[in-house]
């Protein structure tokens, strides 16, 4: 039988990699699937129980690691006609990849599907990571239906909707393997942190949608590879933020990225006033320094035509950190209310360019 899916699960450190396998072999899927897992050089290989289950297990080269990384690697060892990239703190429920890969069958110009996640922290409430499908606001920070910054709601089924999304969380993200190949896979300078929106940026701008499917959903840990109150996070969440906008803004655009880097430069004095927040100080004056891996990231911009934002689903035109301090806004549903009819969620595809993918 072919292999429908290839599940990829980088592995750098932590002690849930074994609960993670568990769970796909453990729930019912109804689709073929194979497992590769990408080990960091210093990670013990797995043992021989689960490679007698046929799990593929590769390890990076000394001195090779990231998310994107890892990842890539583990794409190119695969032979299912669609990739999910798994965290490996991540946990499969029943039916799972069933429902995402009937969305990308049922519809040819879906190119990503990702689940709603929920955390396994709290089991109420949505994970921080990407909750129900996520959302860029007009200076490309990130947000999520069930998180806004650190607002996280509980889950009560007010996201249940499949929905055309900006982006999905790379904890548990499906593509087509063809797409991923054509576009070159993840960008591997971000070491980790803003991977995943990168991807779905650039699956949108070829004309792609990029969807959220609540009634397939995976528990997900966190914290595992980089503690949530880590300053190291924190610098890698402002620094890959800028690098994302610098290789998928159009240059008529790029009054944004300044917006954006007005906007480290407050954060920088702004956190300085609360005791608290002094790796996101440390973060953002690190990020404005960090100018060569900005150059890099311009200089690695894909040779595809770029979209405006205005035409990418997902996308809200106005400040989510100004809705959010200033308005008070701390949820997704208060959010677009608010800003009714200006946050792009249609199901239409905006435009399409037809591809030739490599056989």
């Amino acid at each position: 039988m072919a292999i429908s899916v290839s599940i990829i699960i980088p592995h750098y450190r932590g002690q849930f990699l074994g609960r993670s396998l568990a769970a796909i072999f453990d729930s019912e899927q109804q689709v073929s699937f194979e497992v590769i897992v990408v080990l960091d050089s210093e990670a013990p290989a797995l043992p021989s129980h689960w490679l007698d289950r046929g799990i593929k297990q590769v390890v990076l080269k000394q001195g090779k690691r990231g998310f994107g990384v890892g990842c890539n690697l583990g794409a190119q060892l695969a032979s299912g006609d669609h990739l999910l990239f798994l965290n490996d703190d991540a946990l499969l429920t029943s039916g799972c990849l069933s429902h995402l890969v009937s969305e990308l069958e049922s519809d040819p110009l879906v190119g990503v599907a990702g689940p709603k996640l929920l955390s396994l922290k709290n089991e109420k409430r949505f994970d921080y990571s990407g909750a129900c499908g996520g959302f860029l606001d007009g200076v490309g920070i990130p947000f999520a239906r069930g998180r806004i910054f650190g607002s996280v709601e509980e889950d009560t089924g007010q996201y249940d909707t499949p929905l055309d999304v900006f982006w999905v969380s790379g904890a548990c993200l499906m593509i087509r393997r063809n797409l991923f190949e054509s576009i070159g896979g993840f960008f591997e300078g971000f070491y980790m942190q803003m991977e995943e929106v990168d991807l779905c940026w650039v699956v949108q701008s070829m004309g792609y949608r990029v969807r959220c499917i609540p009634h397939s959903f995976v528990w997900h840990h966190g914290g595992f590879t980089l503690p949530e109150d880590s300053l190291l996070k924190a610098y890698l969440n402002h620094r890959n933020n800028l690098v994302m906008l610098m290789r998928n803004l159009p240059l008529s655009e790029w009054p944004r990225l300044l917006a954006r880097i007005s906007m480290e430069i407050f954060s920088t004095f702004w956190a300085l006033f609360r005791p608290r927040e002094w790796r996101h100080s440390v973060a953002a004056l690190l990020c404005l320094l960090s100018l060569p891996l900005l150059l890099r990231a311009f200089f690695s911009r894909r040779p595809i035509a770029r979209v405006p934002l205005a035409k990418l689903q997902g996308y809200l035109p106005h400040s989510v950190a100004w809705s959010y301090y200033a308005k008070g806004l701390k949820t997704f549903r208060h959010l677009t209310s608010h800003h009714a009819n200006t946050v792009n969620t249609v199901t239409e595809s905006v435009m399409v360019q037809h591809l030739e993918f490599p056989t």
